[in-house]
């Protein structure tokens, strides 16, 4: 008796490639289309560096509107703190709202002493 000897597929003549071969070959072109993504990314981001110039412009230009709206900010405080407003209606909003005596105050000066329209803001 012989021992028949295992022998590769054959296919017109030709070795046909084996599974492990196959999941190579896609391994490997995937990993060269995985490198040259990356480097279209890395190309990109270097032509996109960022000026120096252009950071200290737009620090400059963040903290001259915050400037700003501190100016703008602490004359609405002034303009507020020369409303007058009653004891009783601190009083009177504290008490049905259940809100802060700081509260109740700031709304009242925001509607110029005007109770009701305070307590509207309040339920708004």
């Amino acid at each position: 008796m012989s021992n028949p000897v295992a022998e590769p597929d054959l296919v017109n003549g030709e070795n046909e490639p084996s599974e492990d071969e196959e999941q190579s070959e896609k391994k490997k072109k995937h990993e060269k289309a995985a490198c040259a993504d990356l480097e279209k990314i890395t190309d990109y981001e270097e032509d996109k560096e960022i000026d120096e110039q252009n950071i200290s412009n737009a620090i400059t230009l963040l903290e001259g509107r915050r400037s700003e709206e501190n100016t703008k900010k602490a004359a609405r405080e002034k303009e507020l703190a020369q409303v007058k407003v009653r004891k009783e209606d601190i009083e009177l909003i504290t008490n049905e709202m259940e809100v802060s005596q700081s509260i109740a105050e700031q709304k009242l000066r925001e509607t110029g002493g005007d109770v009701v329209q305070a307590l509207v803001l309040l339920t708004n």
